[in-house]
């Protein structure tokens, strides 16, 4: 499911056309005389002015009326402990996707659309809207690989979306159930479900240097000399140190110097 699979919450509310759905919006405004209430603020206008308002405000609201359904869900999502805990499985398991079925359940998205209404460049009033945005998703299997949501397949999404003002009911809308059936996959490579960058994989071990060998003094001081063919190493050939040279150290025989 992309973001635009279903559709925008204009298209929502306007069964399928948004510019349906603006106009639906402009109509709940009339309804609940938001033009001639807000214009109460300054005076008292004709009916036509308030008419103009309501229109104006609807169409202040586009832009949020122009969200992506799918996209919301896909936030709702972010908040889903069984996807949370796959992505965490996967984040840095190249290769590897878990599937993770998500039982019935409901994601809800709130949202509060400020429109301030100017005259004269002044401030007259500020109307506080709230669009509720819900999904209903039965049987979807989604598919998690490398901590990202990549595809989704099977159920059904039914989504409603409902906007008021003043606590009074403006415009709402339900769609039809969308069967996802086959898989469809999300563009790129898929929805990060993790904050923050994927964790970097540990460096590779240096590859094991064998230890430099130690010296083994020879027991007699009869050992062949350097030139000798024998195979033996240099420090075998050397014989043993005189023992005048393995008493004290040289900080102990110094005298003086330290403290």
């Amino acid at each position: 499911m992309s973001s635009g699979v279903l559709g925008t919450v204009a298209e929502l509310l306007g069964d399928g056309d948004p510019e349906r759905g603006v106009r639906n919006l402009e109509g709940g405004l009339e309804r609940v005389d938001a033009g001639e209430r807000t214009l109460a603020h300054v005076g008292s206008f004709p009916a036509v002015t308030c008419k103009l308002v309501d229109e104006r405000v609807a169409e202040a609201l586009r832009p949020q009326l122009g969200a992506q359904l799918g996209g919301l869900v896909l936030d709702g999502w972010l908040k889903y402990r069984e996807l949370i805990a796959a992505a965490e499985r996967t984040r840095n398991a190249a290769g590897s996707s878990v599937d993770v079925e998500l039982a019935e359940h409901e994601i809800i998205s709130t949202h509060h659309p400020v429109v301030e209404v100017i005259i004269d460049g002044t401030v007259v009033t500020t109307l506080n809207f709230t669009l509720t945005v819900s999904f209903v998703l039965r049987s979807v299997i989604a598919e998690v690989a490398h901590g990202r949501l990549t595809a989704l397949r099977g159920g059904d999404v039914l989504a409603r979306a409902r906007i008021s003002l003043w606590d009074q009911e403006l415009a709402r809308g339900e769609s039809r159930p969308l069967v996802v059936g086959a898989v469809v996959r999300l563009p790129g490579d898929g929805v990060e479900l993790l904050s923050g960058e994927p964790a970097a994989p540990p460096p590779p071990a240096p590859p094991a240097t064998a230890p430099p060998p130690v010296p083994t003094p020879v027991a007699s001081s009869t050992a062949p000399s350097k030139g000798s063919s024998t195979g033996t190493p240099w420090w075998q050939q050397t014989g043993p140190a005189p023992v005048e040279q393995q008493s004290d150290p040289w900080w102990k025989r110094s005298g003086g110097g330290g403290g």
